[in-house]
């Protein structure tokens, strides 16, 4: 499945096809899309490898401060009614409108874009937010180290924990059935 590339060609494209004069497309890679944006005049920049999470203003600038203002409410839910273990349809809607009115994204977003770079343009500040080399090498060195753990402990056990004294080693540390037979 290639959401973004559906994405591209069946939204962007026929919107930036009708714009005059050269556009820009920040996104992952996918040959693809990069063909048909040297076909179309739409220069394509790709994000480097591990960032695209370094680029996100409005996971900053918006849906943080959604999230926060969300479980302020369903703490605030939870105690005025503390039977309640979900959440009515019936209240929902307005729990909903309550949290729109808290939220101001025109006073975060712009921010949130300052911040990251993404406009105005700052290359200074989107080069600060990209890992270097080195950092990504000891994150991949890291979760090697950590997957390799995990797959020694899952294959022959934990190493650290003691057998219980008198039990014999077996591949089946639970019967098989609880029938008998």
């Amino acid at each position: 499945m290639k959401i973004y590339e559906d994405w591209f060609f069946e939204t962007y494209l026929p919107v930036a096809q009708k714009l005059p004069g050269k556009k820009v497309l920040i996104g992952d890679l996918s040959l693809r899309v990069i063909d048909a944006c040297r076909e179309n005049d739409i220069e394509y920049v790709c994000f480097p490898p591990n960032s695209t999470d370094k680029k996100q203003p409005l996971d900053v600038g918006f849906f943080a401060q959604m999230k926060m203002a969300w479980r302020k409410q369903l703490t605030y839910y939870e105690e005025r009614d503390p039977n309640a273990l979900l959440l009515r349809k019936t209240e929902f809607p307005q729990m909903l409108k309550e949290l729109l009115m808290t939220l101001y994204p025109r006073e975060h977003l712009p921010t949130a874009f300052r911040k990251y770079g993404l406009y105005p343009i700052d290359r200074n500040e989107v080069l600060v937010r990209i890992p270097s080399i080195l950092t990504t090498k000891a994150m991949v060195s890291d979760l090697d180290a950590s997957l390799l753990k995990t797959l020694e402990v899952r294959r022959f056990g934990d190493p650290s924990k003691k057998k219980p004294r008198g039990k014999k080693d077996s591949c089946w540390t639970e019967p098989l059935s609880s029938g008998g037979g």
